[in-house]
C-alpha cells in the first residue's frame, strides 16, 4: 500500500477486525495475534504505521480482556516479529511461510519465558523453565496454523481489494 489515507483507512480497518477477531470462540492459541502482525509488516509501506497498527489492536483487546502478568514479555515478541517482518526482503508465498514459522517459535520461546519469570507457576530454576516449555508445547501447533491461516488470508484478502479496485 502506497497511498497514506489507504493505508490509515486500511490500519484502522485492520484494528478493528484484529481486536473483533480476539473475541470470537476459538481452539486455545488459534488467535489472528501473530497472523496480523506479520501481515502488517509486510502490507504498510509505512513503517510506523507497520507497528503501531498491530500494537494497537492487540493493546486494545488486552485492555478489553485483562491485562496479565508476563504481557511486557508478550508484546516484546510482537515488536520483534513485526521487525522481522520488515526485514524480509522477499515477498514469496516461501519467505512469509518460513517468517511464519519463524515468528511462532520466537513468540512461544519469549511468551513462555515470560510466564516462566513472570509468575509463581513453575520453579526458578532450568528445571521450571524446562517443565514451563514443556506445558506449552500442546499449544505451539495452533500458534503456528493460525499464524499462517490468517497472515495469508490477509495477504490474498488485501490482493483481492487491490485486484477489484485497479479492475
Amino acid at each position: 500500500m502506497k497511498n497514506v489515507r489507504i493505508e490509515l483507512l486500511a490500519g484502522f480497518a485492520l484494528i478493528i477486525a484484529a481486536v473483533a477477531l480476539r473475541f470470537f470462540p476459538h481452539l486455545p492459541n488459534f488467535t489472528p495475534v501473530l497472523g496480523v502482525a506479520l501481515f502488517a509488516s509486510r502490507a504498510f509501506s509505512n513503517k510506523r504505521l507497520a507497528f503501531v497498527v498491530p500494537l494497537a489492536a492487540f493493546f486494545v483487546s488486552d485492555l478489553l480482556l485483562g491485562v496479565y502478568d508476563g504481557m511486557a514479555f508478550t508484546y516484546f515478541s510482537y515488536i520483534l516479529i513485526i521487525a522481522m517482518g520488515l526485514f524480509v526482503k522477499s515477498r514469496s508465498q516461501v519467505s512469509f511461510a518460513l517468517s511464519g514459522v519463524l515468528a511462532s517459535a520466537l513468540f512461544f520461546i519469549i511468551s513462555n519465558f515470560g510466564v516462566w519469570f513472570s509468575t509463581g507457576m513453575y520453579a526458578k530454576t532450568f528445571a521450571g523453565l524446562a517443565q514451563c516449555y514443556a506445558m506449552a508445547l500442546p499449544f505451539f501447533p495452533a500458534t503456528l496454523v493460525s499464524t499462517l491461516v490468517v497472515g495469508y488470508a490477509l495477504t490474498y484478502a488485501q490482493k483481492s481489494v487491490v485486484w477489484l479496485v485497479e479492475a
